[in-house]
């Protein structure tokens, strides 16, 4: 099914929207989700894209708790479903942490972990 082309496309919007307004996620092609990462990776400035290797997001979406990959702005670019559960509007991709699980102690975790810092 090519994911270009008006119908398409008007299928993906009123998919989003839906989204959006209910809560509950919709159900998109793979290729919509590689789209999303590369344009929030345009908007941000940055022509390489920042969405981790397809071997990294699938060893998250294989972990059986919640789980997700953050860049260096801790910004989520992989979840697996339990992560994207624990966000009211069910997709972590293109949060920050902080704004995903809302836990500032996890936020910082992380952040520290990243920097090297013990705790």
């Amino acid at each position: 099914m090519a994911l270009f082309g008006p119908k398409r496309i008007d299928e993906v919007i009123r998919a989003l929207e839906a989204e959006r307004e209910s809560g509950v996620r919709a159900e998109l092609p793979d290729e919509v989700a590689r789209l999303s990462e590369l344009l929030w990776a345009r908007a941000r400035g940055s022509a390489a894209g920042n969405a981790p290797p397809a071997e990294w997001r699938a060893l998250v979406a294989a972990l059986p708790d919640a789980a997700g990959v953050v860049d260096e702005h801790d910004t989520v670019v992989a979840a697996n479903a339990g992560l994207d559960a624990l966000v009211p509007a069910g997709r972590a991709a293109g949060l920050t942490l902080l704004e995903a699980v809302r836990t500032p102690e996890l936020a910082d975790a992380v952040r520290a972990a990243r920097e090297g810092v013990p705790r």
